[in-house]
């Protein structure tokens, strides 16, 4: 009984060993692919303070935006958001509803803190990344440009326009992580 009871351990041993043997030489192939694979040209960014060189839509869309949020008037923000036939993307906020959503963000409870962090970033430069194959429309215009920029390579002057845009703590963690974090918004080269 002992033999049998052996045998049976010796082959789940085995058997454990050759499902290790074979996952290690499926991963091992896998990066081996992946390591093979041509990496991705990493996309440029090109940091521009001239509004006169967006395109016209994205001006457009820009100056929209910008007249919503100096307002102090949160409604207005839906000219802009109703102006497109895709809905904009809030990540975790539904378009349909995003003026009440904006409003229970913001600590005044009427939106007024969303319209003044909109209207610090609209006035920054922007960046202008390339993503997607369209070369007509594969532009995206980025505000603030610091957003697209590894934040451990800041400038002095622009870790200044970083304090003056994201609360303390989240400076300092962003920092660390060298990764932007807070409110960003971006525009397609279609408007």
């Amino acid at each position: 009984m002992t033999t049998i009871l052996s045998r049976a351990c010796l082959l789940c041993r085995l058997l454990s060993a050759i499902l290790v043997i074979s996952q290690l030489s499926t991963t091992l192939q896998i990066d081996k692919a992946i390591a093979a694979k041509p990496k991705k040209p990493q996309s440029t960014v090109v940091v521009e303070a001239d509004t006169e060189k967006l395109p016209v839509q994205v001006a457009e869309m820009h100056e929209a935006i910008l007249a919503a949020a100096q307002s102090g008037r949160i409604k207005e923000l839906l000219v802009p958001i109703q102006w497109n036939e895709l809905r904009p993307n809030f990540l975790n906020i539904d378009a349909s509803d995003a003026i009440p959503s904006f409003k229970y963000l913001s600590f005044d409870g009427v939106g007024k803190e969303i319209l003044a962090i909109l209207t610090k970033l609209l006035e920054m430069p922007y960046a202008v990344i390339r993503q997607g194959r369209d070369i007509e429309n594969n532009k995206i215009y980025v505000w603030p440009y610091l957003a697209e920029l590894p934040l451990k390579k800041l400038k002095p002057e622009q870790d200044v326009q970083l304090l003056q845009i994201v609360p303390r703590a989240d400076y300092k963690s962003m920092k660390e992580r060298g990764k932007y974090s807070y409110w960003r918004l971006a525009i397609g080269a279609d408007g």
